[in-house]
Order: structure tokens, then sequence, then C-alpha cells
């Protein structure tokens, strides 16, 4: 321990760390006792969303663990030229809340006569705490590990509650032993903790090219952006839509529309323009300065993460939602531009100039509102009365059915709008596999559906019986019977699919009769299905009443088999409603699935769009989103990451521009070129 020590001494010279302080000593000799023990752990994902998985509490890759009794420390044994562990903290006997620490310190010796490159990773429920360092022959290394920006790792409930350790080992020469002497957290009672965003939404660690620091600097690139947008050009040989002219015209209703059309033999779907012009919509979501749930970050009880935040009365009453959240972003707009309808004027121009022409989901109804430029509208029909879980409801309600009336009639303020491209009803709903009989309640109307369809098909229940090879002595066993009950039986599993489409009939009919009751001119852009491909048999019952599919599609590119069997199962036209790449950037802590460079981003968004505009169902790809998600996290599941056109500080991402402008100049002749 004399190296902690000295090391200890160094920091609090250097006033890193503030005395008195102490140390909290992990027990290293329980990482033998327990490789094998599982827990339970949640894992946000790329693209949004969390998967739910078991993990071990210690795992190996080409390294073996042993105990040097002398050395009272953990030998690591490393085969080949790279390795790692990850350790679960439960493991260490550590505090389980990190908020009055401002260190880890971790000592590693190197025993071998080579080069050792180590990265370790502090993780949380979303994010990691990544730190680098180098090992030469026989040195010891004692690792002073800051934990100030730990919170950028977590979720909104546990900001100082890290998950586990991932130590990751590269050798220049295959082969090698390591000691593993200590983990300690170090206890600082200074000025801890610390915020971690500063007064404009930044990360107060770390400073990039553009970094906000006074607000006559957003003034500035206000004035200057201004300059730049009067110079440049909007997209030639486009109508007031956005679409394609040409000496061609198609049927002119006065509203967006779709059609296939051929051209030299080869069949591609298209939107038209209330004018009658070919349109391919590349757009982007959550055009808004604040959003309830995504663009803004808890603060009541958290006041102690921010630098500084506005009144919650007077002219910043508007940059909260509600007495415990508000947005950086929106006070940022505030700042830059005097008020919201002067940023409101600044993205119709922005768009338009970059090449956007169409407002994706989730934007700001003052956006949408006497728009200029072509947008997408969206509802939500679940409530917590119907609910069964997955994102679904129980269609078969009397009760929902109201309900879908009751939020769809609202759809009648822009009925007459041409502006509108059509409507997004629900989002991202477990189509996939909906388990609905493990979901419904006993006796809803969803079982007596399900009954319904047995007891027509059968008659009896003793046929039902031979059919199944089964033995229920009533209906109402049938009726509310269990997902296992399925089983694998051929038989039992088609009288379950015939309910499951009865079932996607019951919504998708549902929302399409009541939209075409209040709003019979706009288009019906489906549920906003997630990429993996869903059952046949429900997404043929989607495509009988939806005029569009819409998937949200997170990869690289959108894989042509993949895509092509979403347009065959359904018979539609496809939109991708959402797509991005996360920047690598030290404007945030990394998540845990990989993020890119602006290089990599530039090249990405074009390949991207060029790779979907090549496909003949194809109808747009629409960027998500219009703004970088809030530092610390948006209120309801702490996601956090560098996805915007523009930076919290309304900065456009200039990779991403342009791109996007790039792109725009040639999406026409990508999908007319499409086979």
């Amino acid at each position: 321990m004399r190296l902690l020590y000295a090391s200890l001494i160094l920091l609090m010279a250097a006033g890193c760390i503030s005395g008195p302080f102490e140390t909290v000593e992990a027990d290293l000799g329980s990482l033998l006792d327990t490789a094998h023990n599982v827990i339970d752990i949640t894992e946000s994902q790329f693209g949004g969303g969390r998967s739910r998985q078991f993990r071990e509490r210690i795992i190996l890759d080409h390294i073996q663990l042993g105990w040097d009794e002398k050395q009272e420390a953990v030998e690591l044994s490393v085969t080949g030229n790279a390795a790692s562990i990850e350790i679960s903290l439960d493991l260490l006997d550590l505090p389980s809340d990190w908020k009055e620490y401002s260190h880890l310190v971790i000592e590693v010796e190197n025993l071998e006569n080579t080069v050792v490159e180590s990265e370790i990773n502090i993780y949380g429920a979303r994010n990691r705490l990544p730190f680098v360092f180098s090992l030469s022959s026989a040195e010891t290394h004692s690792l002073e590990l800051p934990l100030f920006d730990l919170p950028l790792t977590a979720n909104n409930e546990d900001p100082y509650s890290p998950r586990f350790l991932k130590f990751g080992f590269t050798l220049d020469q295959p082969d090698g032993t390591l000691l593993l002497r200590d983990i300690s957290l170090v206890r600082s009672e200074k000025n801890l903790p610390l915020p971690v965003a500063d007064r404009f939404g930044q990360r107060i660690r770390g400073d990039w090219p553009g970094k906000v620091y006074h607000v006559e600097e957003m003034i500035t690139d206000l004035e200057e952006e201004g300059e730049a947008l009067d110079q440049a050009e909007n997209m030639a040989g486009r109508d007031i839509y956005g679409g394609l002219i040409s000496d061609k015209k198609y049927e002119a209703t006065g509203y967006f529309r779709v059609e296939k059309i051929m051209n030299n033999g080869t069949g591609q779907w298209w939107f038209i323009t209330p004018e009658g012009n070919l349109f391919w919509s590349l757009g982007v979501t959550g055009v808004r300065y604040i959003d309830h749930g995504a663009d803004a970050t808890l603060v009541e009880g958290r006041e102690f993460l921010f630098e500084e935040l506005p009144p919650a009365a007077g002219p910043t009453e508007g940059v909260y939602s509600g007495p415990d959240r508000m947005s950086f972003y929106a006070w940022n707009v505030l700042r830059k531009y005097g008020d919201f309808e002067a940023w409101r004027q600044r993205a119709y121009t922005r768009l338009k100039k970059w090449g956007l022409n169409t407002i994706g989901n989730w934007s700001h109804e003052i956006i949408v509102n006497d728009c200029p430029v072509p947008f997408t509208y969206s509802y939500r029909t679940g409530s917590e009365k119907f609910a069964i879980g997955g994102g679904l409801s129980d269609y078969f309600h009397p009760g929902w059915r109201s309900r879908v009336d009751s939020v769809l009639s609202h759809a009648a303020k822009y009925r007459d709008d041409p502006m509108l491209l059509g409507y997004f009803i629900d989002n991202e709903a477990g189509w996939g596999n909906p388990r609905l009989l493990n979901r419904l309640p006993e006796n809803s109307p969803g079982r007596e559906a399900w009954i319904a369809i047995l007891r027509d098909k059968y008659r009896s229940l003793e046929k039902l019986n031979g059919r199944w090879n089964t033995g229920y002595s009533s209906w109402e066993e049938i009726m509310n019977m269990t997902q296992e009950e399925i089983g694998s039986d051929p038989s039992r599993e088609e009288d379950y699919q015939i309910f499951e489409a009865s079932f996607a009939e019951a919504y998708f009919s549902h929302i399409s009769e009541t939209l075409g009751k209040y709003d019979p001119n706009h288009l019906y852009l489906g549920c906003r299905f997630t990429r993996r491909l869903k059952p046949e048999h429900i997404l043929q019952v989607a495509g009988q009443f939806c005029d569009v599919i819409t998937v949200n599609v997170y990869a690289l590119v959108p894989l042509q088999e993949q895509m092509g069997d979403w347009h065959r199962y359904t018979g539609r036209p496809i939109l991708i409603g959402e797509h991005h790449l996360p920047l690598n950037t030290v404007r945030q802590v990394p998540p845990k699935y990989p993020t890119f460079s602006e290089e990599e981003r530039f090249m990405y968004y074009q390949d991207y769009v060029r790779t979907f505009a090549e496909m003949p169902f194809s109808l747009g790809t629409h960027w998500y989103q219009w703004a970088d998600q809030q530092l610390t996290g948006r209120p309801t599941n702490g996601e956090n990451q560098i996805v915007g056109l523009v930076d919290v500080t309304d900065q456009p991402h200039r990779e991403l521009i342009d791109a996007i402008r790039i792109s725009s100049g040639q999406i026409y002749q990508w999908h007319l070129g499409a086979e």
C-alpha cells in the first residue's frame, strides 16, 4: 500500500484530492470465490431502449485468476496478446453509493518482460468512464481514476452507483502475468459532489471546438449562421413541398399520397406531393425546444449535478416542464434568440437550406402549426386502463376503442392542411412476440375474442380436444390458458396465430377507420415498428390497413433482404422513421455501444440514405433527432447521447449538415435508378 498512499499525497499536493481523506479497500479475495454466480441486469442499447440480460459476476476472456498468498494480490494470467476481465462491483465489498468518493485507485503490477496497454472502464447503468494507461516491463502502476463524471454513466435513479469494472489488456508479446494489488475508493470531505453540467448544459470537464463559455458567443454564432443561410441556395428543381419538378406530372389531389410508378419496367414507390410531383422524404424527428419526456432532464433532487439552473418563474418559466424537469436546449434557445418564435423561424430556414424536406415524429406543436415544410403528426392510443404490457393494449376492449375515437378526433384540425404528410399512431410496441395469452387479463374482452374464434371453428369442446390432443373440461379453462400451453403443437400454434392476426386486425382496422372518420385526406403511416422483422401474419394485416409501413432502423445501413421482407410481407412501401449514429466526443462519456467520429458520421449518413433510396419500395429516412439529448439524461430512462443535428447550445454538427446537403441533392437520382 506504500505506492497507494504516496500517490494520494501527490494528489493532495496537486489539489486533486482534498484532505482529510479515507480509503475503502475492496475485498479482492472474493474474486476467486464467485466466478459463476449470475446476476440480473438491464443494459442500454444502441438506438435506444433497454435489454434485460443475465450475466456472470465475473466474466473472463483469455485470462485466468489465481491468488498470490505472499503479495495478497490477485494474479491475472493472460493467454495470448489480448484479454479482459469484467467484475461486478457487488463482489468487492465496496459501498454501493459512491457520491462521497472522489477517486477510484487501482494498483496493478506487470510481472513480465513485456509492455502492457490497458483500458479500464467503470460502467454505469447507461454509459462508461474509460481510462487508458501503459505498463512497462516489471512496472507497478497506481492509477487514480477521478469519479466526478460518474453521474454521466448512470440512469436517473442512481447517479453514483456504478455496475461493474472492466479491465482490458493488450500485450506486445503473447502470454503474461499481472498482479492486481488493490482497488480502493478515496473519500474526500470537501466540495463533493461536484457539478457535471455547466450553465449551458455542456459537460464541465472537457473542451472542444465550439464549446460555449459566454452568451455573447451564441449571439455571434446566430448572426454568422444567418448570413451563411442567406447566401445558401435552396435545392434546385423542387416544388414548395420539396418534390421533384419534372416534365412528368402525376395526379394532384391537393394532399400527399403514395403511388407505385413504373419506370423502364421497374416499379418504384413514391410519395406524390399535393401538386403531383415525386417526393422522397428526407427528414428529422424531434424538431422542438422542449419535451416533457425526451428533451428535458430531471432537476428536482439532483440540483447538485448542475452549475446553474434558471429561475422557474419569469422569462425562463418556459424552459421548465413541470416542477421537476427543465431543458438546457430551451434555455439556450431563449438566450440565443430572445424568444421561441425567432427560433421557430430559423428552424424552418435551416431545414430548407440544409436540404431536409420533412419534419418527422415527436416534433413540437408550435413547429407543425402553420408550417411551411411538410410534416408528420403522431398520436398515442395506449392507456393504463387497457394496457397489457409491451406497449400493447387490449384492442378488443370497448374502452380502448372509445379512447381511440377521443384521441384521433384531434386529427380534424389538420384535415385540410396540404403540408401534412400523414400520421404515425403509437411507437415501437411489442408486435414481435405479443404473448397475448400471458398478457391479457383473465376474462377480458381479448380472451373472449380468443374463445369466440375457437368456438366458431370447433363448435364443440370434444372436437377441439381431439385436434389439440388435450383434455380440457371447460371453455373457461381454454379462455384463461397461458402461452406455455400453446407449446409447439402445430394445430394449437395455427389457432393462436389466427388469434394474433385477429388481434392485429382489431388494432389496425380501428385506427384506419377512425383516422378516416376525422381526416380522410391524409396518409396512415403505420405504428413505427422496430427493425427486427415481425411475424408474417401480423404484417399482412398491417399492410391491409396502413398506407405506409414505418420501421425504425438503427443500423449502419438498411439491409436489402430485411427491408425487402418488410415490403413483401405487407405489400406496402416502407418509410424509415428513425436512424442515427452517436458521436464519439469528449462532450459526453461514451455509451456501452459503439460511437463514431465526425468523418465516419459524414460518410455513414450518405451511405445509409443512398442504400435505402436505391430500394424501389423506399419512401424516405428520418434522422433521430433535431438536438442532442440532455447531458444528464432524459427523464424517461436517462438516455443522453450526442445524436442531434445541433448540440445543446443550438450549434449545428457540421459533418451531418454537410452530409444531408449532399444526400438531398441526389436522392431523386438514387431512387429513380432503384431496381
